[in-house]
């Protein structure tokens, strides 16, 4: 069970890698879709 165990925390290490990543680069490489998205206007316009 180990084994299974690392290997669960490891893939939700790198998922989590993963996904940092990539917000990183949309917000280096568009800085004004973060801002579209992420505003304080449309927080409250969230999709469900």
């Amino acid at each position: 069970m180990e084994n299974i165990d690392y290997r669960t925390t490891f893939l939700v290490a790198a998922i989590g890698a993963l996904v940092t990543a990539l917000l990183l680069h949309v917000g280096v490489s568009n800085p004004r879709y973060l801002e579209q998205n992420f505003s304080n206007d449309s927080v409250n316009v969230l999709p469900e």
